[in-house]
Order: C-alpha cells, then sequence, then structure tokens
C-alpha cells in the first residue's frame, strides 16, 4: 500500500486513515511519530499492511531535502 499526503490537511486526514485502520496502530507512540510529519511539505509512506512488514517514510522537507525513516508496526 502506499500512502502520499501533500500537504498538512491531506497528511491530516492521512494520520485519521492510519491510525483508524487497524487497532494495533492506535497507540500514542506511533501516533506521535506520525505527528512529527506535519512538518513535512510531502510525505510518502511506502510499505505493505502487514504486522511483519517494515514501512519506509521518505520524507520531502520545503527545502528539497529528503529524509528516510524505517519503523515496524
Amino acid at each position: 500500500m502506499q500512502k502520499i499526503a501533500c500537504n498538512k490537511l491531506r497528511t491530516m486526514q492521512f494520520i485519521a486513515w492510519y491510525t483508524k485502520s487497524d487497532k494495533i496502530r492506535q497507540n500514542l507512540l506511533l501516533f506521535s511519530k506520525v505527528l512529527i510529519l506535519l512538518c513535512f511539505e510531502c510525505v510518502f509512506i511506502i510499505g505493505k499492511t502487514t504486522l511483519k512488514s517494515w514501512h519506509g517514510i521518505c520524507l520531502i522537507k520545503r527545502r528539497g531535502t529528503t529524509e528516510r525513516v524505517d519503523y515496524k508496526i
């Protein structure tokens, strides 16, 4: 599954979808990590929605620089 949030509004909508799509993801720790993404202009969420998979988050800052964060659900 691939989700793209291109602005703060879509990012917040993505957070709502991401935390509601699976009860396992409904915890403050993961939610706080996703909230950090609000400071980025574009957020690419890449990965499968299985428990054993790793999700790669490619963060594109407004200056054009990129950061990648991997975490396990």
